[in-house]
């Protein structure tokens, strides 16, 4: 799957064929475990049924029937307790992918931190602690009668010659449309009614008080608010470290000639084909912005510096040799993710006089000198 998933990052038309595939892939994942899991069964069964055979031809009959029945009981027991706790497992995740159309959202204090003074609103607090990926109801009338409809007026408005007649006329049924597009839907659900209003009072809210910002955690799915002035000296701070300069001009348009000038010198050296060079090749980059996303789990909320380089006009060029990089180097000292790493991990012992640490560079990627970069590549 980690192969498969970055091919959804490219523009392309082959995007639902792909996920098509991968849902595929889940259910035929799926099915091989459903179908592991009755041959485990099986198996089970028939060594269950072996052993029973064995006590019965071995042992007094008395004595074996009276401890199968003993067993017997025992299974029926931990069968019935592991049947509930299943069902509460499958129960919950039920709720959890479909909730309840009655249910309302509850705050998670867990999942939001108020680093002001600010009494922040609890139907608020309530909104923002559901995270950036809580989706507010959306209600879309179907197109195809509204076309229709438009249609069938105007073919009706022709009929009266007044030109003046006409224009009034379709004046109040446009009024009339408009207003039942933007009228709010009927039969609403409790849920749907908290998130209009849970949303409308969040804008108002944070309308009213200009010097508050809401920011995603660096980590543990956190929302953060902050002081928009805090925000802006700790960005300040960061972007006075040594390891950044100040350029008089955008270099954007430059450094965009570059990697297309440069992508060209490697179709003409055969090193790349002509599909690689059309997405190597940018035409309307523009320079990245910079932002921060509090780390919540350190204190004095310090800011994570991210910049998105999507829109930078190295972005496809630095994929490209990214890409050559992973697959030609290997080390002992690298860890391909974090399960790779637990699963090392707990596999080894640390003897008595030994410790464990954990170091925590500041600005690590900033501060390693380019040179050191380029010299390392090319020994290696």
């Amino acid at each position: 799957m980690k192969c498969i998933y970055p091919l959804l990052e490219e523009s392309s038309p082959y995007i639902p064929k792909l996920e098509k595939i991968i849902g595929r892939f889940r259910k035929a994942l799926l099915n091989i475990e459903i179908q592991h899991t009755f041959h485990k069964i099986k198996v089970i069964t028939q060594t269950m049924n072996q052993a029973r055979h064995n006590i019965e031809t071995t042992t007094n009959p008395s004595l074996s029937v009276e401890f199968i029945d003993t067993q017997r009981r025992a299974y029926a027991t931990r069968k019935a307790h592991a049947e509930r706790v299943t069902r509460r497992k499958l129960d919950r995740l039920l709720n959890i992918g479909h909730p309840p159309h009655d249910s309302l959202p509850t705050l998670n204090e867990r999942a939001i931190l108020n680093a002001t003074d600010v009494a922040i609103p609890t139907e608020v607090e309530t909104l923002l602690s559901l995270g950036p990926k809580f989706a507010l109801p959306v209600h879309l009338p179907k197109p195809n009668t509204v076309y229709h409809l438009i249609a069938d007026v105007e073919s009706i408005l022709r009929t009266n010659p007044d030109r003046e007649v006409q224009d009034r006329n379709r004046c109040l049924v446009g009024t009339r449309i408009q207003n039942y597009l933007v009228r709010p839907q009927q039969q609403r659900t409790p849920l749907d009614r908290f998130a209009t209003n849970a949303s409308r009072a969040t804008s108002k809210f944070l309308a009213e008080n200009p010097q508050l910002c809401v920011l995603e955690s660096d980590k543990g799915k956190r929302m953060v608010i902050m002081l928009v002035q805090e925000y802006d000296d700790k960005m300040l701070a960061l972007l006075n470290d040594s390891a950044y300069k100040v350029l008089q001009n955008d270099p954007t348009a430059s450094l965009q000639k570059k990697t297309n000038n440069m992508a060209k010198r490697l179709a003409d050296l055969k090193l790349i084909d002509r599909s690689t060079l059309g997405r190597l090749q940018t035409q309307s980059a523009t320079c990245p912005r910079i932002y921060g996303q509090p780390k919540a789990h350190k204190p004095n909320l310090p800011l994570r510096p991210v910049v998105p380089n999507i829109t930078a006009p190295t972005y496809q060029l630095s994929k490209f040799i990214a890409h050559i990089l992973q697959t030609t180097f290997t080390s002992q000292y690298n860890v391909k993710d974090s399960f790779t790493f637990a699963q090392e991990i707990n596999a080894i012992t640390i003897p008595s006089e030994h410790v464990l640490v954990s170091f925590d560079v500041v600005s690590l990627f900033t501060n390693i000198p380019k040179n050191l970069i380029i010299r390392s590549i090319i020994f290696r």
